[in-house]
């Protein structure tokens, strides 16, 4: 399978990628914690039913985040992720946009949309309302008035999983050997 043919298989089975994608991010994750932070366990909860708009929480060290997860494959022009209001409601509520290389599902880095450890998810208010994924019977996509449109601009670009993790949770950096 050549790249384009890799990209619209991801595309028609979305939600296969990001659940998968999730599964190698996590265990990515508590691998960089064994190797670099020893002695830190990390809580991981899983919602049975996205209509909060967070897909796990962890818990580390006194810190907790809701976390929606989203994935692109880096080539995607992906403009916008929508957002559910009540992701701003929930302790630490942030979005890890991950983005992966599709020829072999790498994560290759991160867009992060958060507030500082402890606190909650910026304002939501400014944002734009988005549209529901299904139309209705006139055919019209109406708006999801729970749900707001957060463009990639909005989005801190975050290159590695180290960074990611100090951003999630304050930890710091290792210190090469």
């Amino acid at each position: 399978m050549n790249t384009q043919e890799r990209i619209n298989w991801a595309t028609k089975n979305s939600s296969y990628v990001a659940n998968v994608l999730k599964h190698v991010w996590l265990s990515e994750l508590l691998r960089y914690l064994w190797q670099h932070h020893a002695g830190s366990k990390a809580q991981i909860y899983q919602a049975e039913v996205d209509d909060s708009g967070y897909d796990i929480v962890l818990t580390l060290n006194g810190i907790t985040r809701h976390i929606q997860l989203k994935a692109s494959h880096e080539l995607a022009k992906t403009a916008w992720q929508d957002i559910h209001l009540e992701l701003a409601c929930a302790i630490g509520g942030c979005v890890v946009w991950m983005l992966y290389d599709p020829a072999t599902w790498q994560i290759r880095s991160y867009r992060f949309f958060g507030g500082t450890p402890g606190n909650p998810l910026p304002a939501l208010d400014g944002f734009d309302v988005a549209q529901r994924v299904f139309p209705n019977r006139q055919g019209v996509l109406p708006p999801h008035p729970n749900v707001r449109r957060v463009r990639r601009a909005n989005f801190t670009t975050i290159a590695t999983l180290e960074q990611l993790v100090t951003t999630l949770f304050d930890l710091p950096t290792p210190v090469p050997k």
